[in-house]
């Protein structure tokens, strides 16, 4: 694959300096907002998955499908055993 040639165009209607003039402003209406602060004990915070125990919830979670699939897959090679 070839690289894509680029081709300078320059434009003489505006300068670099009108163009900063007419970005001034804008920048002039923009503000910060101030940080949100939520309790992570909150129903809020718990919608937004946020909460402070959620790492531990999902954790569990996810070793109790783990079990519950290792259960499976045992009683199946129980009933298999049984089978022959």
């Amino acid at each position: 694959m070839s690289k894509p040639e680029l081709k300078v165009v320059e434009n003489n209607d505006q300068s670099s300096d009108a163009i900063q003039e007419a970005l001034e402003p804008a920048d002039s209406f923009t503000e910060e907002l101030p940080p949100l602060h939520i309790d992570p004990t909150s129903l809020d915070a718990r919608i937004a998955g946020i909460e402070s125990c959620s790492v531990a919830r999902e954790l569990a979670k996810h070793w109790a499908s783990v079990t519950a699939f290792e259960l499976e897959q045992e009683a199946a090679r129980r009933q298999a055993k049984g089978d022959q």
